[in-house]
């Protein structure tokens, strides 16, 4: 839910980052750097750092994306592996103690919810739903949910926070493990690519699979199989104007911006499925314009070519929705936070 600036070491390792991370580490970043100026004098704050330590949200974020550089040969025996010239956002767990609790969450979320597009484990499956652009809403029993997409993954997170096991599939060892997770997956649920999905056939026109059933030929695997260019769609949806960086020109605008976010009604447990209908909805102008053809398989599976993405207005309209996605992320997790964490009377 898919990726972008998210080689070389083992090749499994280096990839693993590089294509399941959503808004590339800059990205998740700003949105975890968001939160850490929303909650200041909190409550909020008071518990993070409790359970945090030195690392700050910002930090936190990157987290879950530097966990994909566990590999495994036998799914026994299970090695991170770090590579802080490819992941500098990474060299900050490049201890001991942070290698060990990578390779512990990997191999307890590896392999109990089945295996998904090119062979992704369990905890990448986390990041993502892969929900029709044909829908208007984010439901169970639509194509591409499931009870360990990423709705489901900030829920189960939160449930840890709030003192509540984490329910199956996912196994989530503490609240540290769940602060982690939590920051990382408000980020995933605002990048568009990481909600919804274009189906398409092998002509290159849009399809419903919730009419006609799901078919592996038909998916774009969030708009990694579909390719502009040399690069993937996904990824050009991961990647943030260096403006928006934490540090940049554009930043103090989207902290500005995220104290402006409204509230999200409802219980807390009901946020999730609210912001992927958000995300669903805003997500559209993702596929506004383009047009696709197929192009020969690649490692035997379907891809396909996309045109339109380099007009002005598709342009336009994609800083403008990042803008406002990364704004919200941070917003939602300083709120959802705050929530976990009131602060007193």
């Amino acid at each position: 839910m898919k990726t972008m600036q998210w080689m070389v070491m083992l090749v499994g390792a280096s990839l693993a980052p590089l294509s399941a991370s959503a808004w590339g580490p800059q990205g998740h970043q700003a949105v975890g750097a968001i939160a850490d100026e929303l909650i200041k004098g909190s409550a909020a704050e008071f518990q993070v750092k409790a359970i945090l330590g030195s690392v700050s949200l910002q930090q936190a974020a990157v987290w879950a994306d530097c966990a994909k550089g566990v590999t495994s040969s036998d799914d026994l025996n299970f090695t991170y592996h770090s590579n802080n010239t490819a992941f500098p956002e990474c060299a900050v767990y490049d201890t001991p103690q942070w290698k060990a609790a990578f390779e512990q969450f990997v191999k307890d979320n590896w392999k109990q919810c089945g295996t998904a597009h090119d062979g992704e484990k369990c905890h990448h499956q986390y990041h993502y739903a892969d929900i029709s652009s044909r829908r208007d809403h984010y439901a169970a029993g639509e194509v591409g949910a499931n009870t360990h997409d990423i709705v489901h993954s900030i829920n189960a997170a939160i449930d840890v926070l709030q003192d509540k096991p984490a329910p199956p599939p996912f196994v989530i060892h503490d609240k540290r493990e769940a602060l982690l997770l939590l920051t990382h997956y408000l980020g995933d649920i605002h990048q568009p690519l990481h909600v919804e999905a274009v189906y398409l056939s092998a002509k290159g026109k849009v399809v419903d699979p919730d009419a006609i059933g799901y078919h592996a030929a038909n998916d774009t695997q969030g708009g990694n199989a579909i390719v502009d260019g040399s690069e993937k769609l996904h990824h050009e949806w991961d990647a943030i104007p260096s403006e928006l960086d934490v540090g940049g020109s554009g930043f103090d605008n989207l902290v500005a911006r995220a104290r402006t976010v409204s509230d999200t009604p409802g219980a807390m447990a009901g946020w999730s499925a609210t912001w992927a209908t958000h995300t669903i909805d805003a997500g559209h102008v993702a596929f506004t314009g383009l047009r696709y053809t197929a192009k020969p398989p690649h490692a035997g599976k379907p891809q396909w070519a996309v045109t339109g993405t380099h007009a002005a207005a598709y342009k336009s309209h994609a800083q403008d929705l990042k803008e406002r996605q990364l704004s919200e992320a941070g917003a939602r997790l300083a709120d959802v936070l705050k929530a976990i964490w009131p602060d007193g009377p």
